[in-house]
């Protein structure tokens, strides 16, 4: 039978260490999907805490998906889908995973002008301190919590985007429609990262899950870059597919670069 630890001693709230230590076990293996898990009162009579306080972290992990519960039966691991958007098309998260039939969803985290440093410069093609504007939004599917996504636009190219509700817009459909940009093309790069503590937080897992980190590079026809975007992803949520072929089509984005 799986064994749950906490401490008492920690300022961590017990439902939340108990809700972090589940999360632990299934996001190591130690608990399977389909896996039945002890009952609230186990559990609680395991790590000598109340029943409501394990009952408040099962809720938050059902909430989550991660857990099921059969009635007569018991609380068992949930089976957890992952979703697979095609990097291989200019992609935006409203956009694409509306079209497949999730409910789609942004928590405004941060919006405010920063100076581009040397590495948002060289990408956005601008000098250094070029004003940029600085989007973060935790994104949801289903009102779960599966990325973070920290945007950077240039401020002149689009003047007022501090007046839309980001809680609510598609980015790239304020590009098409208000300022006449249509993101076609780009780059995207992908590598295996560990949540730090304010991602953990924000897509609920524990800190030092494994995530999918990408930072992306959008152009439009002309090859103009109009957007930096770096996204944390929660692996267990979602894997990021690419479509191969025999074809060797024309690389616009390398030609530019021989052209340079």
């Amino acid at each position: 039978m799986y064994h749950l630890t906490i401490d008492k001693s920690s300022a961590r709230p017990i439902y939340l260490q108990i809700k972090d230590r589940l999360l632990e076990a299934i996001e190591q293996g130690q608990l399977q999907p389909g896996q039945k898990i002890p009952s609230a009162r186990d559990l609680s009579e395991q790590i000598g805490v109340s029943r409501l306080t394990v009952l408040q972290a099962l809720r938050e992990l059902t909430h989550l998906g991660r857990l099921f519960t059969v009635s007569g039966k018991g609380t068992f691991v949930g089976r957890v889908e992952k979703l697979e958007p095609n990097i291989r098309t200019v992609w935006g998260f409203t956009e694409t995973f509306r079209a497949q039939g999730y409910r789609t969803g942004s928590q405004l985290i941060l919006f405010d002008v920063i100076n581009a440093n040397a590495a948002a410069a060289r990408a956005l093609e601008v000098p250094e301190k070029t004003p940029l504007y600085h989007l973060v939004r935790k994104r949801l599917l289903n009102d779960q919590p599966v990325g973070v996504e920290t945007t950077h636009l240039v401020q002149a190219e689009f003047p007022g985007l501090e007046l839309f509700d980001w809680n609510k817009e598609s980015l790239y459909s304020i590009l098409r429609e208000r300022y006449g940009m249509d993101p076609v093309c780009g780059y995207n790069y992908i590598e295996a990262a560990a949540a730090d503590e304010t991602t953990a937080r924000l897509l609920s897992i524990p800190k030092s899950t494994p995530v999918l980190s990408t930072e992306r590079i959008t152009c439009l026809s002309n090859l103009h870059p109009i957007e930096l975007v770096h996204s944390v992803y929660r692996a267990d949520r979602l894997r990021l597919k690419v479509e191969m072929t025999a074809e060797n089509p024309i690389n616009m984005l390398t030609a530019k670069m021989k052209q340079t």
